[in-house]
């Protein structure tokens, strides 16, 4: 009877190594897609450039403290709206919303297709 209890708490316990083992290389796998890495390296750059302007407004305004002159209000660029993954291809789309490429490998032309009898 022990042997058989003790063989039960060892195959649960191997289950469950299992399942874990299976969940971490999930996550990592996850963790490094290509679409992943670009995210994190996009946020990351987004946030030194956001510290580089901030430093750069700073030291600005240092100098403009020790010339006497007043600072220019600087305009900085509005954040553009991050486009949602998958729709990043920078490609023109059509009326409809597909891409002109796409259209053509359904089989139909773009409005800016003309037919050779057309002319």
């Amino acid at each position: 009877m022990r042997r058989l209890f003790w063989l039960t708490v060892g195959a649960g316990l191997g289950g469950w190594a299992v399942h874990k083992t299976h969940e971490k290389i999930n996550e990592a796998r996850q963790a490094l897609t290509p679409e992943s890495i670009a995210g994190r390296v996009a946020d990351r750059a987004r946030g030194f450039a956001d510290d580089v302007r901030e430093g750069a407004a700073e030291r600005e305004a240092e100098l403009n403290r020790r010339l006497g002159r007043e600072p220019e209000p600087i305009a900085l660029p509005e954040q553009q709206p991050q486009p949602r993954p998958g729709f990043g291809s920078g490609r023109p789309m059509d009326e409809d919303g597909a891409s002109p490429l796409r259209r053509l490998a359904r089989g139909r032309r773009s409005t800016n297709q003309h037919r050779k009898d057309d002319h």
